[in-house]
């Protein structure tokens, strides 16, 4: 931990230093699909949920239903 004094009232702090994030060996450029449609602004994650819910995405030409299908993500 790292100690540091805020300039305008002498108070001391202490900062945690950030945690790596957990690897999860899963590095291979997949993202969920829920994801990928939030990041190209269609609409949130969770609406995206409903639209795969609902039959209402295909990928590839194939109507996909399966909650947590993971994508090839552009780069």
């Amino acid at each position: 931990m790292e100690r540091y004094r805020k300039p305008t009232t002498g108070k001391e702090y202490r900062v945690r230093k950030q945690a790596d994030p957990p690897k999860s060996g899963s590095d291979d450029g997949l993202i969920r699909l829920n994801r990928y449609i939030a990041n190209a602004g269609v609409c949130s994650r969770r609406e995206a949920d409903k639209l795969i819910s609902a039959g209402a995405v295909m990928v590839n030409g194939k109507v996909v239903t399966e909650l947590g299908t993971k994508v090839i993500a552009d780069r």
